[in-house]
């Protein structure tokens, strides 16, 4: 059974769908976010490209993502948001663009920290780039 969560209230729940395995949740909760605000349209895209690239479709995954990125600039969408952008490309096959945005991501506090350990970006987790991300920007308490 899908469940069904407002993406304007709670739009992480489909990225945590897609993580528990719940993937018809996570495609409804993608789906429904078109009729709504840019702003949840923008968040789901790259959950979309997550969800066409684990079928093999990294064309269409690609699309949505470059899309995206020419329709919503990056700059306005945040680190969390950059943070599944990043994902969405990770899942596409191309690490290096991932990589690249995340990269780009100011300031590196604890914020990015916390962005950096969502299961969304697992498919990065073995980059060294990534592991380098993770070292800088790892809590002092931590290291």
């Amino acid at each position: 059974a899908a469940f069904w969560v407002d993406p304007r209230r709670h739009p992480d729940f489909a990225w945590l769908f897609l993580a528990m395995g719940h993937i018809a949740s996570a495609r409804a909760q993608a789906d429904s976010a078109g009729a709504t605000s840019l702003d949840a349209r923008a968040l789901m895209a790259p959950l979309r490209a997550v969800l066409a690239a684990r079928h093999g479709d990294t064309a269409t995954a690609r699309g949505i993502l470059e899309a995206l990125e020419r329709d919503v600039p990056l700059s306005l969408q945040g680190m969390w948001r950059t943070a599944y952008v990043a994902a969405g490309w990770a899942e596409a096959g191309d690490a290096g663009h991932a990589l690249d945005l995340l990269e780009r991501i100011e300031p590196r506090g604890i914020g990015m920290a916390y962005e950096l350990r969502k299961p969304a970006l697992d498919a990065l987790r073995a980059q060294p780039r990534f592991q380098r991300l993770v070292e800088a920007t790892r809590p002092p308490g931590e290291r």
